[in-house]
């Protein structure tokens, strides 16, 4: 993923999935300015890899890729969450086949205008079934909360998020699944 003639690497997220499979995700200086979003699996463990996957880039509404982690759930699913839209709004994609075709990368900080909460603490986990599930941190003019929401068609739609209670006076910033 790197070398002469290669894009900057700006974040690198690597999981080895249940199936043999390593999967890496990163951020990537796009051509056009600003970072994209790529994707490559290995199937021996690191010595050979795809052909890197352009997962988001110029023109891409969540261009501006940040803060990326990887899960994976079943053989050949996996997810992806980052910080879009210039490292503001959580955004995540999601695939079946391990990493030949993606859904569009859903935004799911619906519950607030584009940009306009900075977020931070994100993680995503997947089940065997191919349910996500994401967390993230973001100030919503209140102070900090945290946020959770899950898809149960393979990241194609993810459910509202909602604000998880805390209890009084306890930090939500560093969340885990």
């Amino acid at each position: 993923v790197s070398g002469i003639g290669q894009p900057d690497v700006k974040d690198v997220s690597p999981i080895l999935a249940s199936d043999g499979k390593l999967y890496l995700a990163y951020g990537v200086a796009d051509p056009a300015g600003d970072t994209g979003l790529r994707f490559v699996r290995s199937d021996d463990f690191g010595q050979t890899w795809t052909t890197p996957k352009v997962l988001v880039t110029s023109g891409d509404p969540s261009l501006g890729v940040t803060r990326v982690h990887v899960a994976t759930g079943g053989p050949g699913a996996a997810a992806i969450i980052y910080r879009g839209n210039g490292d503001s709004d959580p955004w995540v994609v999601a695939t079946s086949d391990s990493g030949v075709t993606w859904t569009v990368p859903q935004r799911i900080d619906s519950g607030v205008a584009v940009r306009s909460a900075p977020c931070s603490g994100e993680r995503i986990a997947m089940d065997a079934a191919g349910r996500i599930y994401a967390v993230f941190v973001q100030n919503r003019g209140s102070g900090s909360g945290l946020f959770y929401t899950r898809s149960t068609n393979g990241g194609v739609s993810f459910s509202a998020e909602l604000a998880m209670p805390l209890p009084a006076h306890q930090n939500s910033a560093g969340p885990d699944l």
